[in-house]
């Protein structure tokens, strides 16, 4: 690619600054052309980067799928919690409840 570069240089001058920013080129080897020169832009991703980047998206929605899978967990956790202290107070109410009746029924 560096050789490719330094010919291109060599025959149009005036590249030699886009070369020099990171340009990259395209050669068109079936004619034999002066070779094309795209300026910025990134070329194009290969096969195996498409797949790593599917594969990264792929885990990447796992890992939200699993997050919101845990939130629930914890929701549903808090609300038995909840239920739990509910039923606790009121079997604490009627307790009171039943020693405050059995207190006057002995005063009498």
């Amino acid at each position: 690619m560096l050789a490719v570069a330094r010919e291109v240089a060599r025959q149009q001058p005036e590249l030699r600054p886009v070369l020099r920013r990171g340009g990259f080129l395209t050669v068109d080897t079936r004619r034999r052309r002066r070779c094309s020169l795209k300026k910025g832009g990134r070329p194009r991703a290969s096969r195996k980067q498409q797949q790593q980047q599917q594969q990264q998206q792929q885990q990447q929605q796992q890992q939200q799928q699993q997050q919101q899978q845990q939130q629930q967990q914890q929701q549903q956790q808090q609300q038995q919690q909840q239920q739990q202290q509910q039923q606790q107070q009121e079997e604490g109410r009627m307790r009171l409840l039943v020693v405050l009746c059995l207190r006057r029924q002995q005063k009498y």
